[in-house]
């Protein structure tokens, strides 16, 4: 054993033997077929789930996204129903938008200008916060 460590041609034999073992033991046809034609690119849209939204604005420009089965049909009368949005006392919802996440809005300002965003980027919150600041989500 000492012999064979000492010499390292000895040791690089062996090594060359037992792959070629290995080579001949393991070595069969590719199982599997290496396609490059038909590769897609995935764009960050499809990863995101195809649901229905509702989009609430305010009169003092608050956003805010909630998926539709937040808002549902009240079978009783004279129940509270639902709370889509919390607001300050001075303060109420001027719109509200029945869309999809893979839509595409449109903001237009009072001094002719437009922005174009994905609501997918408003973030989800619950019924009871007001939402975001609309300009704070459009820079």
């Amino acid at each position: 054993m000492k012999a064979i460590l000492a010499d390292n041609e000895k040791v690089l034999e062996i090594i060359r033997e037992e792959l070629t073992e290995i080579k001949e033991r393991f070595n069969d046809t590719r199982r599997t077929e290496i396609v490059t034609a038909g590769i897609e690119t995935i764009e960050d849209e499809d990863l995101i789930p195809v649901e229905n939204i509702v989009i609430t604005l305010t009169h003092n420009g608050y956003i805010k996204r909630l998926p539709a089965s937040t808002y549902r049909s009240q079978k009783k009368r004279g129940g509270k129903g639902v709370q889509g949005m919390g607001t300050n006392e001075d303060d109420f919802v001027e719109q509200l938008i029945s869309t999809s996440t893979h839509d595409t809005i449109l903001f237009f300002s009072n001094k002719g200008r437009f922005i174009v965003r994905r609501d997918m980027r408003f973030l989800n919150s619950d019924g009871q916060r007001k939402g975001f600041r609309l300009l704070t989500c459009l820079k």
